[in-house]
């Protein structure tokens, strides 16, 4: 997998994860600073696999995994390697939901 595509599909995954998470949560949820003292750090090791099967050139897939291995082999006509990547990212999550604030915004109106 060519690094343009590992990039972009790492990113991709990266925010649809975030946004499901927020969805989910109901909470704010970003990307943030490894600065910040209130995100949460992730470090993880990844390898892209790249799969060539039987003899058709051109015929290759590549999937981002989490794993702390490198893989190589030849498995049933199919050709397999693969490169183990770092990738680290903070993620901020709000200690309230969405609910929670607005809740105690017209508290603190009232008051």
């Amino acid at each position: 997998m060519e690094l343009k595509l590992f990039v972009k599909n790492a990113l991709l995954e990266l925010i649809s994860a975030i946004e499901e998470v927020g969805k989910e949560s109901e909470r704010e949820v970003h990307l943030a600073k490894p600065q910040d003292n209130k995100c949460i750090m992730f470090d993880i090791a990844v390898t892209v696999e790249n799969s060539i099967k039987g003899n058709v050139k051109g015929s290759t897939e590549g999937i981002i995994k989490v794993l702390g291995a490198s893989i190589a082999g030849d498995v049933g006509g199919e050709l397999r390697s693969g490169n183990v990547s770092r990738v680290s990212f903070g993620v901020y999550v709000d200690s309230e939901t969405n609910q929670q604030k607005n809740e105690r915004r017209k508290r603190d109106v009232i008051t």
